[in-house]
């Protein structure tokens, strides 16, 4: 039997139909993250070939939606005779239907018969541990028939499992394969557990540290590399800023406007140093001015000290005068 398809409806999260389909031989894997429905699609498949239509104990109950609704389940199958559906419905209205091509094969008993000819003795066997999953107990017999047909099968596979450990731990074949262990162990490492020169596990811490080395050195590199990007993204956004029309009007505008500033004030500053030249022409004949007037100062307190001796050496002359003329009269009386 291969597993082809599996169609879920009011099973848990499942209130809308959700498929799986696509599957082919071999192993496939489902990959999804926690919480997104995995362990549902596996409850519900082993529900289909393992509970009754019929059947409402906890398990089949434990797949009803928390909003309520009743559990169904389709799966395609493939086998020897060809591919049918198998659908099964819980708890309200329940149905089991087998259907091949569009017909109806059995329904009801006939398909929970249908059913379990097809599983046959498969849980029984090796084939059972395909429904073991890790921590996985529910979905246990709950009939007193089922109960007794799984605990044959434990036994079953029980007795098979230990036959086969008995075998292998005892005698020559045990020796054999400690010895073989302990070879393929010797090349990996020593006797007291440490890695072997020049052996895989060796090699491979050495390669492991080589990558951490170069991990480093990339990432050391790609940070280079992201800050360069983000520095050329910057400049692409400048650059894309000095094309755009708009922007590169205003600034052509902006530089006429200063060109414009900058020639007046070329203006004005050739105004101004006019004007200091002929400023400091005007401070230079002041102080010619100035020094001509302190000559002329001088000249005329040189005249003024001059004409002050002229009349007082003429007033000593009529002095003198006058007493000459004293004289002559008193000589000649």
């Amino acid at each position: 039997m291969k597993l082809r398809a599996i169609r879920l409806e009011n099973v848990r999260r499942f209130t809308a139909p959700a498929a799986v389909a696509g599957i082919g031989d071999g192993l496939n894997v489902l990959s999804e993250p926690n919480e997104h429905g995995k362990s549902t699609l596996f409850d519900a498949l082993q529900a289909l070939f393992q509970r009754p239509h019929g059947s409402k104990d906890k398990e089949v109950r434990a797949l009803r939606p928390h909003a309520g609704g009743a559990p169904e389940v389709t799966v395609e199958i493939e086998t020897a005779e060809g591919r049918f559906t198998l659908s099964k419905r819980w708890l309200s209205k329940p149905y089991a239907r087998v259907e091949r091509a569009g017909r109806l094969v059995a329904q009801a008993d006939a398909a929970e018969d249908w059913i379990g000819r097809l599983m046959g003795d498969a849980a029984g066997g090796p084939a059972g541990l395909l429904w073991v999953r890790q921590g996985m107990t529910g979905l246990d017999p709950d009939t007193p028939k089922e109960q007794k047909a799984a605990l044959a099968a434990r036994r079953d596979l029980l007795s098979s499992v230990t036959g086969e450990v008995e075998a292998m731990t005892g005698g020559r074949r045990m020796d054999a394969a400690l010895a073989r262990c302990a070879e393929e162990r010797a090349v990996y490492c020593t006797a007291t557990g440490r890695p072997r020169t020049g052996g895989p596990w060796k090699a491979a811490q050495e390669r492991v540290e080589q990558l951490k080395a170069e991990e480093a050195e990339l990432d050391a590199t790609a940070r280079a590399l992201h800050a360069a990007l983000d520095e050329r993204r910057r400049l692409r956004r400048e650059l894309a800023d000095l094309e755009e029309p708009e922007a590169a009007a205003a600034r052509a505008q902006r530089l006429a406007e200063a060109q414009a500033a900058h020639q007046a004030a070329e203006r004005h500053a050739e105004r101004v140093e006019g004007e200091r030249r002929t400023l400091e022409a005007a401070r230079h004949h002041e102080a010619d001015l100035a020094a001509r007037l302190e000559r002329l100062r001088a000249a005329l307190a040189e005249r003024d000290a001059a004409t002050d001796a002229a009349e007082a050496a003429r007033g000593a002359r009529a002095t003198a005068q006058d007493r000459v003329a004293e004289a002559d009269a008193a000589a000649e009386a």
